[in-house]
């Protein structure tokens, strides 16, 4: 019997841009119980992000960190 999530878990790239952060903040107002990953650069702020985030830093220059990052996620944005 395989296990079956109650939701697809979701990874955003870029949530301090222009149309992430709003992004960002519907979908963890929209889904209290199912943490949003955050992809974010080590420089990048995170300080401000919802509660039910995951924040993950991630370089463009090392695919391991993005890979790991990405690791079971089913939506990408």
């Amino acid at each position: 019997m395989s296990h079956v999530r109650p939701f697809n878990k979701i990874a955003i790239i870029g949530h301090r841009g222009w149309v992430a952060g709003p992004i960002v903040r519907a979908l963890a107002a929209a889904s209290p119980n199912a943490p949003i990953r955050i992809l974010h650069r080590e420089q990048s702020s995170i300080q401000d992000l919802p509660t039910n985030t995951e924040p993950v830093p991630f370089s463009w220059e090392d695919e391991s960190s993005i890979t790991a990052g990405l690791k079971g996620v089913d939506i990408l944005l």
